[in-house]
C-alpha cells in the first residue's frame, strides 16, 4: 500500500516507510490547490474514507481490508488527482 501511495508522489502524497509501524498510515499532503481536508471530503464522495491529520492524511487499514480494497483506493485517488489537475 505504501509503495502504491509513493507512486502518487508527483501528485502531492508521500509516505515515510520508517514511520509505518501499525495499521495506521499517515502521509504528507503537499498540494497548494486543495487542502488535505478538502481532498478527504472529495475522496469520501468516491466512497474512500480517510481523515485529514495535522500535516497530512491518516488512513487506517483494518483486518477486513483486502489488498484489492487498497487498489481501489489508489485508483480513486488517482482519478481525483486527474480531476484536480484538469482544473489547474
Amino acid at each position: 500500500m505504501c509503495i502504491a501511495i509513493q507512486g502518487l508522489g508527483d501528485e502531492g502524497l508521500s509516505v515515510s516507510m520508517d514511520e509505518v509501524q501499525t495499521n495506521m498510515v499517515i502521509f504528507r499532503f503537499n498540494r497548494k490547490d486543495v487542502t488535505a481536508a478538502e481532498f478527504c471530503k472529495l475522496l469520501s464522495k468516491k466512497n474512500v474514507h480517510i481523515l485529514p491529520f495535522s500535516y497530512g492524511i491518516r488512513a487506517a487499514f483494518h483486518h477486513q481490508i483486502q489488498s484489492s480494497d487498497v487498489d481501489v483506493m489508489i485508483e480513486r485517488m488517482r482519478d481525483l488527482f486527474t480531476e484536480l489537475n484538469a482544473k489547474k
